[in-house]
């Protein structure tokens, strides 16, 4: 996993353990989890960002790649838009 030296401050670790409380109750640190494996479940980082909805406008990224990953490190830079998350 590639370091995030701006996206740490992006992830929203007090909603993220609200919408997902079992991460918490796993005793996992919220952050890693989403790096790892809660993008995989269509999970979000924060309240503005809607990971599904940004791959779908976004057909050009790999959908193997973390949509936050690819904001953080390319789409900022290319101005591409975000969805608020649905939860």
């Amino acid at each position: 996993m590639k370091a995030l030296p701006v996206g740490v401050r992006f992830f929203d670790r007090e909603w993220y353990l609200k919408q997902h409380p079992d991460v918490g109750q796993a005793g996992i640190d919220p952050s890693r989890h989403y790096m790892e494996k809660g993008w995989r479940e269509g999970r979000n980082p924060n309240p503005h960002f809607d990971g599904r909805a940004y791959l779908a406008a976004n057909p050009d990224v790999d959908p193997t790649m973390n949509p936050f990953e690819h904001f953080i490190f390319f789409g900022i830079a290319e101005r591409r838009r975000l969805t608020p998350a649905t939860k």
